[in-house]
């Protein structure tokens, strides 16, 4: 059965989400600090959005630091938060981006930001796994049998 008529069939059903909890800063109308406890949750992101997270990283930087050269890291960074951008959905309403990139680079410190991709890279592993082959099955067994 080709890919499009799974998608379409009895063995689809609705997109798997996971949800995360983190904290977030900003500054209120008094312009004093504050954090706040947020939730949300995350979808699998298509190859197709991932790319496009990677370009608007690369035109967003172009632009925000013209004729610069761009550290790697800095680089890095920009393409995980729109990337993030894309993963992370309003946990009430899934159809909802939870946060644009500015507003997560504004919010959300960096090492959160890395803790929320490898929470998804965990997700995207548990959830859409390569199914091993019947080879790849035998040999488990034959290993876990100590042949």
């Amino acid at each position: 059965m080709n890919l499009g008529k799974i998608l379409e069939g009895a063995q689809s059903g609705p997109s798997v989400v996971r949800p995360v909890k983190f904290r977030v800063g900003g500054v209120n109308v008094k312009q004093q600090k504050t954090s706040a406890r947020a939730e949300a949750i995350l979808v699998y992101v298509g190859e197709d959005e991932r790319a496009d997270a990677f370009v608007e990283a690369a035109r967003y930087l172009s632009k925000r630091y013209p004729g610069a050269t761009i550290p790697p890291e800095v680089q890095s960074s920009e393409e995980t938060l729109r990337f993030l951008a894309r993963a992370l959905r309003d946990k009430d309403d899934p159809a909802s981006p939870f946060a644009d990139a500015d507003l997560l680079r504004a919010s959300v410190p960096l090492a959160t930001v890395l803790d929320l991709m490898e929470a998804y890279r965990a997700f995207r592993e548990a959830e859409y796994p390569v199914e091993p082959t019947a080879e790849d099955e035998q040999k488990l067994k034959e290993q876990a049998a100590g042949k």
